[in-house]
């Protein structure tokens, strides 16, 4: 068996040099390779093509952040022979908050000598692309707080969950939100109009740890859609701390803002202008697009 490590230089603060020492210290045991990827969709493009040159059974890790994940996982879509596996190196780390803490992902050993389970992805169809995700989605509030906190970046010694921070409180100052047409396979009229946040979702996490999508199950069949309808910058702070934490659907002063949904296919459309909308933490810009969950799509790797 093959098991070829896809490392992102950008990612990890510097750390690629001190994983590839790590993982070569495995190669006595293990049929090992690394690939280091040169720029944006470079995973997606050499995921595809070893698993569409390769007849054996094949493990791909994703070291990087959530976008190198996502990469890797549309390279492999529709190849059976590869299981897929992730080195937390990114800001974020999100999916595999869905299975525990990240120092066991990191564990070289305990990747190597881990067995895969099967998970859901969600097809996206749009105006502008298409493709999968393996954690969520996220319009309006959400993906706008992405956009601002790719720009707290830029400033020396900001990074991970302070500036994802720093960017909720920015957008928070600038209150943008959206104005869109929700509709799901269950019925005909899920929501219209404006809105402060829609989140799509296969797994739990967005933002470096924030829990906002609380009853998603990435082995379900099922899409997890979250709405939270336009509110006053106050009571929004006031319910962010229990929106963190993912018992905000909990509360009885929270249920006139949020609809909660189980579905397997959604169509969301953008009355007005292009929506920015964010998949596992990359930015796209679309007006209309649809969902559908694909049922133990992909073998996931989850350290022993």
């Amino acid at each position: 068996m093959r098991n070829i490590f896809i490392i992102n230089p950008k990612a990890g603060r510097g750390l690629a040099p001190k994983l590839i020492e790590e993982i070569n210290s495995m190669k006595n045991t293990h049929n090992i390779e690394i690939y280091t990827t040169k720029n944006v969709l470079d995973a997606k493009y050499y995921t595809e093509k070893v698993c569409r040159e390769s007849t054996e059974k094949l493990r791909i890790y994703a070291c990087g952040g959530d976008g190198t994940l996502n990469e890797v996982v549309n390279g492999a879509y529709g190849y059976h022979n590869v299981e897929i596996g992730c080195i937390p190196m990114g800001s974020g780390n999100d999916f595999i908050r869905n299975f525990g803490e990240a120092n066991i992902f990191r564990d070289i050993k305990s990747q190597l000598d881990g067995e895969s389970i099967d998970c859901d992805l969600i097809k996206y169809t749009s105006d502008k692309n298409n493709g999968y995700f393996v954690n969520m989605c996220n319009i309006g509030f959400d993906s706008n707080v992405v956009e601002a906190t790719a720009y707290m970046k830029r400033i020396p010694f900001v990074h991970g969950s302070f500036a994802y921070m720093l960017g909720i409180i920015s957008t928070l100052i600038k209150k943008k939100g959206a104005n869109l047409s929700i509709v799901t396979d269950r019925t005909n009229d899920v929501y219209e109009g404006k809105l402060l946040m829609a989140t799509v979702a296969n797994g739990m996490y967005c933002g470096g740890g924030i829990k906002g999508v609380p009853r998603a199950l990435v082995d379900d069949g099922l899409i997890d859609l979250s709405i939270i309808k336009t509110c006053s910058r106050m009571r929004f702070i006031k319910l962010f701390s229990s929106y963190k934490k993912g018992v905000h659907l909990e509360l009885d002063e929270a249920k006139d803002l949020i609809i909660y949904r189980k579905e397997k296919h959604i169509s969301i459309k953008s009355e007005k202008s292009d929506l920015t909308v964010c998949f596992d933490g990359e930015l796209e810009k679309i007006r209309e697009i649809e969902f559908d969950i694909i049922k133990n799509a992909m073998k996931f790797i989850i350290p022993k």
